[in-house]
């Protein structure tokens, strides 16, 4: 199964050493990157994480999230699916 994935990215630039922050989703298909955030918008819990992100999600990462509503996402190593009663609420499954 095609499982979308969004993990919290440092990114380096290889020069100079700097640093920005982001995030990477991605599944089989498809990958978008962001990294505009802060250092600590990396340390928000996963849902305000997932929140955060859809705030900046590019047309490629609207149609990546569309399809983990239907199957779950990977946030990090954690995997989730989603209660649609409303506003997508992370659902943790047990490892």
């Amino acid at each position: 199964m095609n499982r979308a994935c969004l993990q919290r990215t440092v990114f380096v630039e290889y020069k100079n050493k700097e640093k920005s922050f982001g995030y990477r989703i991605y599944d089989d298909y498809s990958q978008d990157y962001c990294n505009t955030m802060t250092e600590d918008d990396l340390k928000l819990s996963d849902q305000e994480f997932l929140d955060k992100c859809k705030k900046s999600f590019s047309e490629v990462s609207d149609l990546l999230f569309e399809s983990a509503l239907e199957h779950g996402i990977y946030i990090d190593d954690d995997w989730y699916t989603f209660d649609l009663r409303g506003v997508p609420l992370l659902i943790k499954l047990e490892d």
